[in-house]
């Protein structure tokens, strides 16, 4: 799987596995390797399983608004949703003076247990 989207192999496949078929469809064009691993009968499977066991649980998304001029992170929110209406949404403040000096990008480490490592 490529490195292009500075995500480990283990992430991406939770984050697509808990993605709608519909949108799973549309993301094949994204790149060879997204098409791959959508397109393969175990990633069918374990989507199918997951779509099948958590038909009723909640859902949390979250996500970073960039500027693409200034390649800095304008807002990042949190959207917290039970049903297919989103109805709530919380802005986040991170402390990003303090990591100015480490990296002017986060990047994901890894996860355990649902938690991801930054």
């Amino acid at each position: 799987m490529s490195d292009d989207f500075n995500l480990p192999e283990e992430l991406l496949l939770e984050i697509l596995v808990r993605v709608p078929a519909e949108d799973l469809v549309k993301f094949t064009a994204v790149c060879k390797s997204w098409n791959s691993v959508i397109k393969n009968p175990n990633f069918i499977s374990t989507h199918l399983g997951k779509t099948i066991s958590s038909s009723n649980s909640r859902r949390l998304l979250l996500f970073r608004l960039c500027s693409l001029k200034k390649r800095r992170v304008v807002e990042n929110y949190s959207l917290r949703f039970d049903n297919e209406d989103v109805n709530k949404y919380k802005q986040l403040h991170f402390p990003s003076n303090k990591f100015r000096s480490v990296s002017r990008c986060f990047s994901v480490l890894g996860t355990y247990n649902g938690d991801m490592g930054m």
